[in-house]
């Protein structure tokens, strides 16, 4: 693997766990302060819920707007496709979205819409999957 890859996939990584633990302690503290659920069981499905609101909330958007700006300037160092294609595989396809439609940036490109749209798909298989288990 490149070295510019593991760059920014370990930047990445670190950032969506960051905003991935920050989304879960506010909803906790939310929890603790205005009682919006009873119990806070099951633990994966709180996991998954703030894991996904981070990557399309805050990583996604966020990678979006640095790599445009980035595009802007020459000769800068820009994050690699792959990079953005594995997040938006990884539950940020609805932030992937927002980020090309928002900053205008990898428009032309129907490779990055389609990544987009499979992680949402990718993503509400698995909540239904996860739904499906809590039920059953």
């Amino acid at each position: 693997m490149p070295p510019i890859y593991a760059k920014w996939l370990s930047i990445s990584t670190l950032l969506s766990l960051t905003f991935g633990a920050l989304n879960l302690i506010t909803a906790i503290w939310l929890n603790r302060q205005i009682t919006l659920f009873v119990e806070l069981k099951p633990l994966y499905m709180w996991l998954l819920i703030s894991f996904v609101v981070s990557q399309n909330v805050f990583l996604m958007p966020l990678l979006y707007w640095y790599d445009k700006r980035q595009s802007k300037q020459r000769n800068k160092e820009r994050i690699p496709e792959l990079v953005l294609h594995i997040f938006a595989l990884l539950g940020g396809g609805l932030g992937a979205l927002y980020g090309q439609t928002h900053f205008r940036h990898k428009t032309q490109k129907p490779m990055f819409k389609a990544t987009a749209w499979l992680g949402i798909i990718i993503i509400g298989y698995v909540g239904y999957l996860v739904g499906q288990k809590q039920i059953g």
